[in-house]
């Protein structure tokens, strides 16, 4: 039998682990030095920093990068960008979208169905190369082979270096994963800093879920009716931004306690005791939900609302709860 403690450390671990493993699914995109992308496999959107990039197989999405080289034998479904380095499309690829390299060399001679944008230093247009759309280039850049390749217009644009920034797009699982560690951290502070103020919400929350909701969801309804009336007024202007800006605080509170109550209802379910178990499941449960499509929107949203209702109702007194007559639930967040 494991002790509390030891409960507690495994559950931490099973949630970073599913966690990790649920983000890296989602989010798809490839980092590191050399990435292959081998024959007959299809991959998401490839992201690189330095070093190479071979697609073999399929890049069902955009291929971009900083410094290094790219080879692509196989299709790029969507676009293909690089700043400082080398692009080659070998007679067999295929890139759907459009081409863009900010700075080093390209070869084409393979097909591109957009346009391509290159302020590289040489450009060779292969014998096998189609380029469906336009081609753009610094003037300044030496332009060599199949001319007649280009099925659009060949322009030398003097702007072109401006017009080219190729910046790996940062993938949005980092933001989820930021957000979990910030709500961690601030989580952790609101437990261990206001416990005896966070078990009456986290205990209003899980006690009548179906009543705090209620109260979140007209919070966040009429707020904003609100604001607005006030912004009819050029006087009441600055209180709706002063007022906009702290009911998102309170907002972003509530939605925190509402994962919070999340794990004291499963802490209780699972039989853990302890803060730290509350947060860590609380936090980890709505967080790998939340990577599902839509499925995951709504859950964060009445994760939300329960929090937002909840603390509404605690802070301003609305309601008390009479441990002498017996009424609500037991305590959901337990003492360490």
């Amino acid at each position: 039998m494991l002790s509390p403690r030891r409960r507690v450390a495994v559950l931490a671990a099973l949630v970073l682990l599913v966690a990790s493993f649920a983000g890296t699914a989602a989010a798809d995109p490839r980092f590191g030095g050399s990435i292959v992308v081998p024959e007959g496999q299809t991959v998401g959107d490839v992201e690189a920093v330095g070093g190479s990039v071979v697609v073999r197989g399929t890049v069902d999405g955009d291929l971009s990068g900083v410094a290094g080289s790219v080879v692509v034998y196989g299709t790029v479904t969507g676009n293909v960008e690089l700043a400082a380095g080398s692009v080659t499309l070998a007679d067999t690829g295929t890139v759907e979208g459009d081409v863009q390299v900010a700075a080093g060399s390209l070869v084409v001679d393979g097909t591109v169905l957009g346009s391509v944008t290159a302020g590289a230093g040489d450009i060779v247009l292969g014998p096998d190369a189609r380029i469906a759309g336009d081609l753009r280039y610094d003037p300044d850049a030496a332009l060599s082979g199949n001319r007649g390749a280009v099925e659009g217009s060949i322009v030398a644009d003097d702007a072109i270096v401006g017009d080219v920034s190729v910046v790996p797009e940062v993938p949005g699982v980092v933001f989820d994963v930021w957000g979990l560690v910030v709500g961690l951290v601030v989580g952790a502070v609101l437990l261990y800093g206001a416990p005896r103020f966070s078990d009456r919400v986290t205990d209003r929350a899980v006690g009548e879920p179906l009543a705090s909701g209620g109260v979140g969801l007209f919070l966040v309804v009429v707020a904003p009716v609100v604001a607005l009336l006030l912004v009819v007024t050029i006087v009441g202007i600055p209180l709706a931004l002063v007022g906009a800006v702290l009911f998102g605080l309170f907002a972003w509170l509530g939605s925190l306690y509402g994962r919070l109550a999340v794990g004291a209802w499963l802490a209780d379910a699972l039989g853990q005791e302890g803060r730290a178990a509350t947060l860590l499941l609380g936090f980890g449960a709505v967080f790998v939900v939340g990577l599902v499509p839509v499925l995951g929107g709504l859950v964060e949203l009445l994760v939300a609302l329960l929090g937002i209702g909840a603390l509404a109702v605690v802070a301003n007194g609305w309601r008390q709860r009479d441990a002498s007559e017996g009424e609500g639930p037991t305590p959901a967040i337990r003492p360490v």
